[in-house]
């Protein structure tokens, strides 16, 4: 039964079952005839015959039941969430989280802007073979992204045959890992237009890294270059929170930046407000109670148009080379996340979801962002 399901199923508990005998089931003059039906016939079957005016009148009633329950759901989180805070000072631009971030992120280019493709002499060494493909391993199958991201060399750690994090192998100079031997792939697109064959390779050298599992992110060096770049998984789909976490070290790799909230003030005019300096501890104390929440994601399951976006979070994970991504909070209990480029969505429930946005709205200094200039701040993406 997925939430939707058993919230609905909550709301048809709250109502008296002989309220809903008489909608489905008319009353006779035989006193009980109702409750004998119920246990006797589909109520697909149940004949129309005999209904009496209080009948149509029982179905409005049992619907308005069911209208208020299934709205009292939304709404009472929503009246709960309110800021008892009306008011934060208000900032204008250059706000710190507008600095570089569109830059630093995996990918990403200016909104504004189209991007050209670079001609192949013209690219730096990891995004002419950006591509990592692992065979013959547990690994196998797994395709990798390369980031221009430097892994330090002292994170490096011998390349096993497992999805577990490494934590437990400690090479004390990277040039004593060992490394599984692969051939790194790339594209040259205008030699393609061209006519000719635009596939292109170049051997490289896999690692592990220190307390991160190989399954989502793993090092690369190429040949005859001493750096080692980060490369992730972008379709790695975790079973629950506490396995996303552990995978990819999430408490010590992931920095909590800033976070916008939004709301309605008593004008009716909608506010943003940011919140800095967040207590990384403090957000992970509570997501700690939820690390069995399952990854309910799906590509084509949306909940955006039905429910509220309520605390954006955005967050960076250097290591990786993710700057101004984000971990979002919904009014009906989940957290989704676009860490390793792609969506994941867990429930945490409404009682972790009340403890983060208490800490952040009553003990994180927080100022309205109104922008004089027409420009736009930058949006965890």
């Amino acid at each position: 039964m997925n939430r939707k399901q058993e919230l609905f199923s909550d709301a048809m508990n709250e109502l008296d079952s002989r309220y809903l005998e008489e909608a489905l089931f008319p009353l006779s003059s035989t006193e009980g005839t109702a409750g004998k039906r119920l246990k006797q016939t589909p109520y697909f079957f149940a004949k129309k015959t005999g209904w009496k005016r209080r009948s149509s009148i029982t179905i409005l009633a049992a619907c308005f039941c069911l209208a208020l329950a299934a709205a009292g759901m939304g709404v009472g989180l929503h009246e709960k969430l309110q800021p008892s805070k009306q008011h934060w000072p208000v900032k204008e631009p250059p706000y710190p989280f507008l600095s570089d971030s569109a830059e630093n992120s995996p990918g990403k280019e200016p909104a504004d802007e189209l991007a050209e493709i670079p001609h192949w002499e013209d690219m730096e060494l990891y995004e002419q073979y950006s591509e990592i493909q692992i065979d013959q391993t547990a690994l196998s199958g797994i395709t990798y992204s390369v980031h221009g991201t430097e892994v330090p060399p002292e994170l490096i750690r011998d390349f096993i045959d497992t999805k577990e994090p490494t934590d437990n192998l400690k090479s004390s100079d990277s040039s004593e890992a060992t490394g599984l031997s692969v051939i790194a792939l790339g594209w040259d697109e205008y030699a393609a237009v061209a006519g000719e064959d635009g596939r292109r390779t170049c051997l490289a050298t896999v690692y592990a890294i220190d307390k991160l599992s190989p399954e989502c992110a793993i090092a690369v060096r190429y040949e005859g270059n001493d750096i080692y770049y980060a490369a992730v998984n972008s379709l790695y789909r975790p079973q629950t929170l506490g396995e996303f976490t552990d995978s990819l070290n999430l408490r010590e790799t992931l920095v909590f930046s800033y976070a916008l909230y939004e709301y309605q003030k008593s004008d009716g005019e909608t506010a943003t407000v940011c919140f800095e300096k967040l207590d990384g501890e403090q957000i992970w104390d509570v997501l700690s109670t939820c690390l069995e929440a399952e990854n309910e994601y799906s590509d084509f399951d949306s909940f955006a148009s039905e429910h509220e976006k309520l605390l954006d979070f955005s967050i960076d994970i250097p290591l990786l080379g993710y700057r101004n991504i984000s971990i979002s909070l919904w009014d009906n209990g989940y957290l989704e996340t676009n860490i390793l480029d792609t969506g994941k969505r867990f429930f945490i429930g409404e009682e972790a979801l009340q403890k983060l946005l208490d800490y952040i709205l009553n003990d994180c200094e927080g100022y309205e962002i109104i922008d004089f200039s027409g420009e736009e701040y930058f949006i965890p993406e």
